[in-house]
């Protein structure tokens, strides 16, 4: 499946050996695009975990502000996060001549 950073399967052993799925989620795609039948079963935090109060920071020196969507703050990679992404990641550009 491609969409975004979500675990769908984990195979893990019991105290007996046998594998098994341990992962909380559905078998295909479409329950994943509600939030009513898949409140982030299996999505990564996305591009960075908790909360960035006020959603801004500075790096190097440089303040960066990113888009709020808890409130005040910024959380788990902002609205668009990985987990919500469908398709491959966006390709590189070629280099200018």
């Amino acid at each position: 499946m491609t969409y975004g950073g979500v675990l769908v399967g984990l195979q893990a052993p019991d105290r007996r050996g046998t594998l098994a799925d341990v992962t909380l989620g559905h078998d295909a795609l479409a329950p994943y695009l509600s939030r009513e039948t898949s409140p982030y079963f299996g999505a990564l935090i996305g591009r960075y975990g908790n909360r960035i109060a006020e959603g801004r920071f500075v790096l190097d020196g440089h303040p960066v502000t990113l888009a709020r969507n808890n409130g005040p703050n910024a959380l788990h990679g902002g609205p668009g996060a990985s987990t919500s992404s469908s398709g491959r990641p966006p390709q590189k550009p070629a280099p200018m001549p």
